[in-house]
């Protein structure tokens, strides 16, 4: 009675606390020979091997190991290219065996045989004979022990200056620089120029044989040398 009491004051409208009637379900329309009844059935997820597979990403590993090079790297050390040195440094600086006749470039092949004959195969030996005693003994001319004194000079001035060899000693002497005093009052361009005229005759082109003329830079530390032991050597006679 109370409700219907308000329900008529509120103009038939529903009351705010009161519930909606729930709908109500419709009922399937009768399924028709021409028209079969769908399905409402919901299709399963397709899997994920069904999937259209796309490109697979490339990744890139930089992976830096010390005990494994890498296969590209070739598995060695970096070449460290030695100190060069030229054939007069070489040899002068292998003091622990003396000089050979032809290491030093002296004489020709026949000579050389001639004085090995006799016991003579080192520039040592050399210095430590007596050259007129050495032409007796191979049956030479006294010229032959004017060449082979010759020799024993170029040895002894080879032995005075830096990477010197005796061949390079005898050079200097056939342009008359045969002394260190000599030597210390020259300029490394006008010897230079003087022993390129030398090897231009016949007895320059047999003495040089198939070897190259000094350079100016060599030639230069010959005459500082000269020049430092000639100012030595004043100093003390003093």
């Amino acid at each position: 009675m109370i409700l219907s009491f308000l329900r008529g004051l509120l103009g038939g409208r529903p009351l705010a606390n009161s519930r909606p009637n729930p709908p109500t379900a419709r009922p399937a329309p009768p399924a028709s020979p021409n028209h079969p009844p769908q399905s409402l059935a919901v299709e399963p997820p397709k899997s994920a091997s069904a999937a259209p597979k796309l490109s697979e990403p490339v990744v890139l590993s930089f992976r830096m190991t010390l005990d494994r090079p890498a296969p590209d790297a070739p598995n060695r050390l970096p070449q460290v290219e030695p100190i060069r040195r030229s054939r007069n440094e070489s040899l002068a600086a292998s003091s622990a065996a003396p000089l050979t006749l032809r290491q030093a470039g002296l004489g020709s092949p026949a000579q050389r045989r001639a004085l090995r004959s006799i016991g003579i195969r080192t520039t040592d030996e050399l210095l430590a004979a007596d050259s007129v005693e050495l032409a007796e003994r191979l049956g030479l001319s006294p010229r032959a022990a004017a060449t082979l004194r010759r020799w024993q000079r170029a040895i002894r001035l080879a032995r005075l200056l830096p990477a010197m060899m005796p061949r390079e000693a005898l050079l200097l002497r056939a342009v008359h620089r045969k002394t260190l005093r000599s030597l210390a009052n020259e300029s490394p361009l006008r010897l230079r120029r003087d022993l390129q005229r030398y090897a231009l005759s016949t007895a320059g082109a047999r003495l040089l044989g198939d070897q190259p003329l000094p350079a100016v830079e060599q030639i230069r530390a010959w005459i500082e040398t000269a020049r430092r032991r000639t100012a030595a050597r004043t100093s003390r006679s003093r």
